[in-house]
């Protein structure tokens, strides 16, 4: 699969709400660091835990690929993304705010048999505190 292959799957997984679907992408021994949750995320049992958080939060959420970047080998890959939500449900002890959000980010990926085993992902968090201003 190219990066830009896995792109349109990461993102079709990611917008259809099923973990199982996000998790098909991933190995099962995954290590996700995600600026956004609490901690360091070993495995689907905490990924799908997090998922299940965050889109109870932000329902609506939905992730648009802004670009895709890897070496031929498939060896690792960078997806450049932009999010929008509504900010529904409470979310790392932030109660919901009904503001909608507008953010950019980065997942830098290494793969494993073609699927993720390290994921690190960041984005813009002076915009998206200001756009729940908070």
């Amino acid at each position: 699969m190219t990066i830009g292959e896995f792109a349109r799957a990461w993102a079709l997984a990611w917008n259809s709400h099923d973990s199982r679907q996000v998790l098909s992408l991933m190995t099962d021994d995954i290590v996700y660091s995600d600026d956004y949750a609490p901690s360091v995320m070993y495995g689907h049992a905490d990924v799908e835990t997090w998922l299940k958080a965050l889109w109870t939060a932000f329902p609506d959420l939905e992730f648009e690929i802004l670009g895709a970047y890897g070496p031929p080998d498939g060896s690792i890959g960078a997806l450049r993304w932009r999010a929008r939500a509504t900010h529904q449900g409470e979310f790392a002890g932030v109660p919901a705010t009904g503001r909608t959000v507008d953010v950019v980010g980065a997942d830098f990926h290494q793969y494993r048999d073609g699927r993720m085993c390290q994921v690190r992902g960041i984005y813009d968090h002076l915009t998206l505190m200001r756009q729940l201003d908070i």
